[in-house]
């Protein structure tokens, strides 16, 4: 038998399935396939024994094969085990978690009636995780996913696979500008406000991709469900809390010692704790949310979380500015 790969077009598997070009019966002997290899000239790690109708039914590694008694039937020494294979209508990602879940060599390909059309090989499987890898990381740096290597993609190309999300955060982060502008009354009753806000900023956004980049990990490896959230989210909170306390307390003895101000030690100790948990949380949740709606979770993920935490560590830290200084 050989597989028309042509069958494949559309599916997102072509360029990735192997043909078949034989498959064995259950009353097989081991002679008879050790003698089938060789008359085909393929070595195979795993043999597939299929019906009459070319249904899959079984499989045999070569290596059991090789210590069979020659009489043996695959039917006798066939792998004694749930069959594990991919449809037509497969994610190429979730094909990957497939070999990865159960150590696979390589992964059969059958049609909704069972057939065997196809095998999908390891060396493939790495290919796929690969790519799939590099587009998470593009997706996370905010860039369009390439097809082809860095040093031969024109040069306009590259540019015009980042420039699309560098606008849409340039003018998101307009609304830090606002806020800014819209308190500048305190700037000018107390200007030393001002150089505090890059390192709220720089610190929200730190948080929050700390935790942005730990669940869409989870996610891409299953560890992480929608059914997940709540614990995730608490988990993250339970994390910001310690965290944002040890910076709360390095920041305000700096400023005590600094400044001599209590209240501008007020101030930025009580704007750090909000921001960091806020910016975690927004981290946990945005990527997980993203995911159970079938957006990639990894579009979630440091520029955009970053540009949201920026404005609303501005916000946050001039609405306590303005209370606890009564401007």
């Amino acid at each position: 038998m050989t597989t028309d790969l042509s069958i494949f077009n559309g599916t997102g598997l072509e360029g990735l399935v192997s043909p078949v070009t034989f498959s064995l019966s259950a009353d097989t002997t081991a002679q008879k396939a050790l003698d089938t290899i060789r008359s085909n000239h393929t070595v195979r790690y795993v043999l597939y024994i299929t019906d009459e109708n070319g249904r899959l039914t079984g499989t045999v590694k070569l290596s059991d094969l090789l210590i069979a008694e020659p009489e043996q039937t695959l039917g006798e020494i066939r792998e004694d085990h749930q069959l594990i294979t991919a449809n037509l209508n497969e994610d190429r990602e979730e094909i990957a978690e497939k070999f990865k879940d159960y150590d696979l060599l390589s992964l059969p390909v059958t049609d909704e009636n069972g057939v065997l059309i196809g095998v999908i090989e390891y060396d493939d499987a790495i290919d796929i995780l690969r790519e799939e890898t590099t587009e998470d990381f593009e997706k996370m740096a905010a860039i369009s996913a390439q097809d082809k290597p860095y040093l031969i993609t024109s040069d306009f190309k590259m540019a015009k696979s980042r420039i699309v999300w560098l606008l849409v955060l340039m003018l998101s982060s307009i609304l830090t500008g606002d806020i800014i502008t819209r308190y500048e009354n305190a700037f000018v009753t107390m200007p030393i406000l001002i150089s505090f806000i890059p390192m709220l900023m720089d610190t929200g956004g730190n948080c929050g991709s700390q935790s942005s980049t730990i669940v869409i990990r989870g996610i891409t490896t299953k560890e992480l469900r929608f059914r997940d959230f709540f614990a995730v989210v608490f988990k993250e909170f339970k994390i910001s809390i310690l965290v944002s306390a040890v910076l709360a307390v390095v920041n305000g003895i700096r400023i005590l010692i600094q400044y001599h101000d209590p209240l501008l030690a007020l101030t930025i100790v009580l704007s750090l704790v909000i921001t960091v948990v806020f910016a975690k949380l927004l981290g946990a949740a945005l990527p997980m949310l993203a995911d159970k709606i079938g957006i990639d979770p990894a579009t979630m993920a440091s520029p955009l979380i970053t540009t949201i935490v920026d404005t609303c560590s501005v916000l946050i830290y001039f609405r306590f500015a303005c209370i606890i200084f009564n401007l």
